[in-house]
């Protein structure tokens, strides 16, 4: 039987980029308050609504700060072509385009002096404002401002995005920073692909094997070391098969510590669920197989905890996520879906197709 007393699910946004490209990233790799930064915008990636546009690009920004809401201290003017504002091409790249905050954030958006800066807020645009560049989904750009005392720290600027599902034969552009000057290494499945000194590292690795795939970067300066992970999926080959006698679309509890999850996604390539029991990635543990008419999509998961709440999505094709069409308070994305919602959200109900 279905049941929905257990289970509550919410839609995650897609912040970033999808697949391997980058939309934005900054000199220095971490930014910091008191410090200028050059900001790199990649007009072909995230909502893509300057990619050729042959046109000037203006940077429309701001900042978020430590305890307010939304944008803050604006410093553009939307829709006036101020050569203050305009963004400078990147010679011989295609949709490129960069700009100078100088002589430092805290100085160029006027920000007062016990206020901490935890973002910058853009947007880009033409003149005009009719083309403009965001994130994936419409959203606004917000990129993170470290503070002074950050020390030692890494990150990935490649792979970005929501995308985290590769296939066999594909090639992964890997790029991977530090905030000092350090020995870097990167690991998959823990075996060492390369090593250098200094605050970037890169890689082409090539995606040979199915299954759950773990990409870290160390750096160790000596004194500290600093990890950061990027995880991914290369989906398994699974025979259909049809749905266990007796379960229907949507959650069918199995006892109190397991269910299956079945979705309605004719036409579609791959389909898994991801909720707080995959840490929101995809895993190969809870890929769905196909039934054999090639309609519907099912995974079982085990290891529920009696009176816990469980939220998920079906990540569908590496693009789509939505939530579980079939429960009674759903919602369209990206409006959020709780166990149970009040007011009760507008639901849902036609299937993925």
């Amino acid at each position: 039987m279905r049941s929905s007393l257990l289970l509550s699910l919410i839609p995650t946004f897609l912040a970033f980029q999808t697949l391997q490209a980058q939309l934005i990233w900054s000199e220095p790799y971490f930014p910091k308050q008191d410090e200028p930064v050059t900001i790199y915008f990649n007009a072909q990636e995230g909502g893509g609504g300057l990619e050729g546009c042959n046109c000037n690009v203006y940077v429309h920004a701001g900042v978020l700060l430590q305890g307010e809401n939304g944008w803050q201290n604006v410093q553009t003017t939307w829709g006036q072509a101020n050569p203050d504002w305009q963004m400078t091409p990147i010679s011989g790249e295609d949709d490129m385009y960069s700009y100078d905050f100088t002589p430092n954030i805290t100085d160029y958006f006027n920000v007062a002096t016990n206020d901490t800066v935890t973002a910058l807020a853009l947007v880009f645009r033409n003149a005009t404002g009719s083309l403009v560049g965001k994130d994936v989904g419409e959203q606004d750009i917000f990129y993170t401002v470290y503070p002074d005392d950050l020390g030692l720290a890494t990150k990935f600027l490649r792979p970005a995005g929501a995308n985290n599902i590769f296939q066999v034969g594909e090639t992964l552009s890997l790029w991977g920073v530090s905030s000092e000057n350090a020995d870097l290494s990167l690991y998959e499945n823990g075996n060492l692909l390369t090593q250098t000194t200094g605050t970037s590292i890169t890689y082409e690795l090539d995606i040979s094997a199915p299954g759950n795939h773990e990409v870290k970067i160390v750096a160790d300066n000596g004194v500290d070391i600093s990890e950061s992970t990027f995880y991914f999926a290369v989906p398994l080959i699974l025979l259909p098969q049809d749905l266990p006698p007796g379960a229907e679309l949507g959650i069918n509890l199995l006892g109190d510590t397991s269910m299956i999850l079945a979705l309605y996604a004719p036409g579609k390539e791959t389909v898994f669920a991801i909720g707080t029991f995959s840490n929101w990635l995809p895993n190969t543990d809870f890929q769905m197989r196909q039934t054999t008419d090639a309609t519907t999509w099912w995974t079982k998961v085990d290891g529920l905890q009696v009176g816990e709440t469980y939220t998920f999505q079906y990540f569908v094709d590496g693009q789509i996520r939505v939530a579980d069409p079939t429960l009674p308070w759903c919602s369209t994305l990206p409006t959020t879906c709780t166990s149970p919602p009040s007011p009760t959200p507008t639901c849902r109900n036609t299937p993925l197709s």
